[in-house]
C-alpha cells in the first residue's frame, strides 16, 4: 500500500541524541513533506521538541512526552493530553527521592531528588539517574503502580540512564493511535521510524515499521527493514527509498 504519513523519532533517529539534525536529515524531511504527512514521535518536552519541529518546519501535529501529549507542530498548543494521576505523581515522586539522580514533572523545572521539591500535575515524569543500577532499582519498584507505563530513554547525560513514567493509556501507541485518526489515513499506510525502547510501542500502531542502524536489537527484530544509523543519516536514506524514490 502506498505511504500517506511518516511518523519518526528524534533522539538516536533523526538526530544524536541531544543533538541537531544533519543538513541531508532536514533537507529529506523537507522533500518528504511534498509527498506525505510528515509528523515526529519524541519523548521530549514541549520546548526542546519545539526547536526541532521548526528546524523541520512540520505542518502535521506531532507526538510528544513519550505519547502523553500531541501538539500542533507550528504553534506548540496542544492538541491531546492524557495527565497522570495526582496520587501516582506522589508514589512515582517518594521512591525517586530515596535515590540520587534528578526528577522532572512535564515541563516544569528539572529539580534534584535529595532535596526538598513540590509535585505539580503533569503528563510524564521524567526520572535521570546516574547509573543503570539505580534505574533498575527505580523500575523494580515502579513495577508495583498500577496504571503507568515507564520506559527506559537515552539520557542527555552521558553515562546517565532516563527513565519516562505515563498514564498506561499514554504511550507512543495510544497517541499515534489518536494521531492516525487525526491524519485520516491508514495504519498500513503509516511508515515508523526509531531507536530505542519507547519505541516499541510505536511500532505497535505503525504499519511499515523502520529500525535505527544504532537501534536496540530487539527493536530491529520487528523491524521490516533496518537503516544506515543516525551517523550514517539513516532517516534521510529511508526517506529517500521508500518516500522520494517512490513519488518519482
Amino acid at each position: 500500500m502506498k505511504l500517506k504519513a511518516l511518523v519518526f523519532d528524534l533522539d538516536g533517529t533523526a538526530l544524536r541524541v541531544g543533538g541537531f539534525p544533519s543538513q541531508p536529515v532536514i533537507k529529506a524531511v523537507f522533500e518528504a513533506k511534498k509527498h506525505i504527512l510528515v509528523s515526529v514521535a519524541t519523548a521530549r518536552r514541549t520546548a526542546n521538541s519545539k526547536k526541532i519541529l521548526n528546524v523541520f518546519d512540520l505542518v502535521s501535529p506531532s507526538i510528544i512526552m513519550g505519547g502523553a501529549a500531541i501538539i500542533d507542530s507550528k504553534t506548540g498548543e496542544i492538541i491531546f493530553q492524557n495527565v497522570l494521576d495526582r496520587k501516582i505523581i506522589r508514589q512515582v515522586a517518594d521512591i525517586a527521592k530515596e535515590y540520587p539522580g534528578e526528577i522532572f514533572m512535564g515541563d516544569g523545572p528539572i529539580l534534584d531528588r535529595k532535596k526538598d521539591f513540590e509535585i505539580s500535575d503533569c503528563p510524564i515524569i521524567y526520572l535521570r539517574n546516574p547509573n543503570t543500577e539505580i534505574a533498575e532499582k527505580i523500575a523494580d519498584r515502579l513495577k508495583d503502580i498500577h496504571g503507568i507505563s515507564y520506559v527506559y530513554t537515552p539520557s542527555w547525560i552521558k553515562g546517565w540512564i532516563d527513565i519516562n513514567v505515563t498514564d498506561s493509556k499514554a504511550t507512543k501507541k495510544h497517541a499515534l493511535e489518536k494521531l492516525i485518526g487525526i491524519l485520516g489515513v491508514k495504519k498500513e499506510e503509516v511508515m515508523v521510524v526509531g531507536d530505542s525502547f519507547n519505541d516499541f510501542p510505536l511500532f505497535e500502531a505503525g504499519g511499515f515499521k523502520v529500525a535505527m542502524g544504532n537501534a536496540e536489537e530487539a527493536l530491529k527484530a520487528k523491524a521490516d527493514f533496518i537503516a544506515p544509523t543516525v551517523d550514517e543519516d539513516g532517516l534521510a536514506f529511508v526517506i529517500n527509498k521508500f518516500i522520494l524514490e517512490e513519488n518519482t
